[in-house]
């Protein structure tokens, strides 16, 4: 499994409590320096482009914003 065909799980998957998927940049780098090593993963069942990633060992993906 790697870029383009992964997904990441509601109820949770294998990456481990330390290496969660995250939302990431389609090319790995957000402006604030986090990064994906996994990047244009999907949700659930689908590997349709969601923007999911990391996972794998990566700790420092960045973490969804969303203005109210």
């Amino acid at each position: 499994m790697g870029s383009g065909s992964c997904s990441a799980a509601p109820a949770g998957m294998s990456c481990g409590a330390s290496t969660p998927m995250r939302v990431c940049s389609p090319d790995g780098v957000d402006p604030e320096g986090n990064q994906c090593n996994w990047v244009n993963c999907g949700h659930g069942d689908s590997t349709q482009n969601r923007y999911f990633g990391g996972c794998a060992g990566n700790t420092t993906a960045g973490t969804l914003c969303c203005k109210s």
